[in-house]
């Protein structure tokens, strides 16, 4: 930034006007008194200096003698592009502050990341270091006990009973190590009417059953919304009926192709049966895996084994039509 002053013009650089100051010549700049120093022939204003000279206004950096270098740490948690744009950003803004090439030199040179790097060699500067040098994540258990409560109106009495009692508990000798000497109360969501009459989370079950021949089955596998090659169970809460489904992407994208069928009104067995009971209400929509295929290395395709067991499954739980929402076509080319 340089301002110029035209050498036939006399008269003081700046101007009172209403207890402000403004630059002559400008008009348009004007310096609050409660944010500038005035000081001779300088005036510091936010982060810049202005210094009246014969010719000119010369500009420069200004930084309280109290500031704190409040710039980004490497340490940070911040995404890493914006971490290494902060050297960048910061000279630039410097360059555009300093009139004077030799000033924007002594002030980034004045940087103590800068003077590091001059004091360093550079093959060592250019090495590479690892993630676990540049990054100390701190300790996953601090030793401090946690206590996490439902959130209720009686909240602040349940805590004030543990604070009150705390002590009691750290005189015994193996809970002492175990127990600090303060707690930490963290408070999770209370259940609503809601959640209560239309649950909507996943809930862990060992079992599922059909509704045709009330059998029930044990699933046998760890299965969760990711896992991949499962056949499962659509039933409709509200008539009972049930379909048996397989896919070979992850369960929870299968979902999302079930109600977005049933959204969007696609002639599907599962969206057309929502669709005339529910008027295409997806609360009614319930799913369960039945179990998780896997084959032996270099052994058959495991789609066909996946058709084959969806087979097995329509006819073991009874979910053809009329009874169920499987229609002829999905095993009609199984029929030997």
């Amino acid at each position: 930034m340089h301002i110029n002053w035209k050498p036939h013009s006399k008269g003081p650089l700046f101007f009172l006007f209403n207890d402000k100051y403004y630059l002559q010549k400008q008009g348009t700049v004007k310096f609050d008194p409660i944010l500038w120093e005035f000081i001779y022939d300088l005036i510091n204003f936010l982060d810049i200096m202005l210094n009246g000279q014969d010719d000119g206004v010369m500009t420069t950096l200004y930084r309280k003698s109290c500031a704190a270098n409040t710039i980004l740490q490497a340490s940070s948690f911040h995404p890493k592009h914006l971490i290494k744009n902060v050297p960048t950003g910061q000279l630039l803004r410097l360059r555009h502050l300093c009139s004077d090439f030799q000033e924007f030199v002594k002030q980034s040179c004045s940087l103590s990341i800068l003077t590091k790097v001059l004091k360093t060699q550079r093959d060592s500067l250019l090495q590479k270091y690892s993630s676990k040098k540049l990054y100390q994540f701190p300790s996953k258990h601090s030793g401090t006990p946690l206590c996490i409560l439902t959130f209720s109106p009686q909240l602040s009495n349940i805590k004030n009973i543990i604070k009150k009692h705390l002590p009691m508990l750290q005189t015994d000798d193996k809970l002492k190590p175990i127990l600090g000497p303060i707690c930490k109360f963290f408070t999770r969501k209370s259940d609503t009417l809601g959640k209560s009459l239309s649950p909507s989370v996943i809930c862990d079950t060992k079992s599922f059953a059909s509704n045709i021949t009330n059998k029930s089955y044990k699933i046998g596998q760890y299965i969760n919304s990711g896992t991949k090659n499962v056949k499962y169970l659509i039933t409709c809460r509200n008539c009972n009926m049930q379909y048996v489904g397989q896919t070979s992407l992850s369960l929870r994208e299968r979902i999302r192709e079930h109600i977005s069928d049933i959204w969007n009104k696609k002639p599907t067995n599962v969206s057309k049966h929502f669709l005339s009971c529910t008027n295409g209400n997806t609360n009614h929509f319930q799913i369960k895996v039945i179990e998780r295929v896997t084959v032996p290395y270099r052994s058959e395709n495991i789609l066909q084994k996946i058709l084959k067991q969806e087979v097995f499954w329509i006819f073991t739980l009874d979910t053809r039509l009329p009874k169920g929402l499987n229609s002829d076509f999905d095993v009609s080319c199984y029929y030997d």
